[in-house]
């Protein structure tokens, strides 16, 4: 979409400061994301590790060198990696900054998405960073999967765009969470 630059231009400001280690999740929106911090970061000043196989290659491509792919079970549909061994390298890990897609957002079932082994992969992410930076169009808010990964009080930033329900904004607020207005 067009908010999709314009939200992974945004998330360029949560990067830790002076490098640092990073999760990204997969999905479009990270996908993006990647590829801005290749474009900007080529010479790697953060330790990266994520579970998606086109994010890895894209920031290996752009000749990043710190950049770990999670080991697993590749995922068809959106060339994620899952399960059991991913997760327990995970559980190892200690990330400054994870910067997280969804597939829905709600007040009520917090952030959630239809796969179960993916949900896992991002609770692991949450659970093992200091900072949680979600990359969430607005098209997904208000919008609930079967699977919730992560609650509101798990959340440090939401990045989405102008088209986000004055509503929401104002709920997630509440929570704590830092909501940014990406303008496209």
């Amino acid at each position: 979409t067009l908010f999709r630059s314009a939200i992974a231009r945004a998330a360029l400001d949560f990067l830790p400061h002076g490098g640092g280690s990073i999760f990204l999740d997969a999905g479009t929106t990270i996908n993006a994301f990647a590829e801005l911090i290749g474009q900007q970061y080529p010479q790697g000043q953060f330790n990266i590790v994520s579970n998606s196989l086109p994010i890895a290659l894209s920031l290996a491509g752009s000749g990043v060198p710190d950049v770990q792919l999670l080991g697993g079970t590749v995922r068809a549909i959106t060339q994620a990696v899952v399960g059991d061994t991913a997760l327990r390298t995970l559980a190892l890990m200690r990330a400054d900054v994870a910067f997280i897609g969804t597939n829905a957002l709600s007040v009520d079932h917090g952030l959630s998405t239809a796969d179960a082994q993916e949900a896992a992969i991002k609770t692991a992410m949450v659970t093992n960073a200091r900072t949680v930076v979600v990359l969430c169009d607005s098209t997904k808010l208000g919008n609930d999967y079967l699977v919730s990964f992560a609650s509101l009080d798990e959340i440090d930033v939401l990045i989405t765009d102008s088209g986000a329900p004055e509503s929401i904004v104002s709920e997630l607020s509440q929570h704590g969470i830092e909501v940014v207005l990406a303008e496209a």
